[in-house]
């Protein structure tokens, strides 16, 4: 069993388990490329990342049951975060001379998941430990100073809706009138 805090997948593991959970798009990435138009060249990439989840013990024969596999716990549930998010967070990036970088945070009621392409082309996918993890987690990839970091509020769920709400309808003093209300604290 693998600890879970975090995996690099090949695009044949990851195609094959956003297969398996029917969801063949992810809120802010491209998944045209995982997914081959062509029926036999899908069934090829989805055959290949079953094969490799099962030699890296990923994906695991259910013992007394032929024919049945059971997926590591952790890796399930950050695939289910992906397939079926509350909230994303997109961050981008600059990765270099003209290119920028997605890190995308999915947030559920379970908790956070990261999910990032790698150089090597394997999608990076781990857990954010909680909402103040993710606030460090970024600050650090934006490289904010020491100041801006701590300058961080915190709001409960339902002061966020509510902001959120607030402004989707166009009512902006008010949403900065709750914000200001909860002081960050909400």
């Amino acid at each position: 069993m693998h600890e879970m805090s975090g995996v690099a997948l090949t695009s044949s593991e990851f195609a094959f388990l956003l297969a398996t959970f029917s969801a063949p798009a992810v809120v802010g990435l491209d998944t045209a490329e995982l997914f081959p138009t062509d029926a036999s060249a899908q069934d090829a990439h989805f055959q290949r990342g079953r094969e490799e989840l099962e030699a890296d013990d990923w994906l695991r024969p259910v013992p007394d049951a032929p024919g049945e596999f059971e997926l590591d716990t952790g890796l399930l549930m950050l695939i289910a975060a992906l397939a079926d998010p509350t909230f994303v967070l997109a961050t981008r990036l600059a990765a270099g001379e003209g290119d920028l970088r997605s890190v995308l945070h999915y947030l559920t009621d379970e908790g956070i998941t990261e999910l990032s392409l790698a150089e090597d082309g394997r999608y990076r996918i781990g857990s954010v430990e909680d909402q103040e993890a993710l606030s460090k987690r970024l600050a650090g990839m934006l490289q904010l100073p020491g100041k801006a970091r701590s300058g961080c509020i915190h709001l409960g769920r339902d002061v966020w809706e509510q902001v959120l709400r607030r402004i989707r309808e166009g009512e902006l003093d008010a949403a900065a009138e709750r914000l200001k209300a909860a002081g960050g604290k909400g």
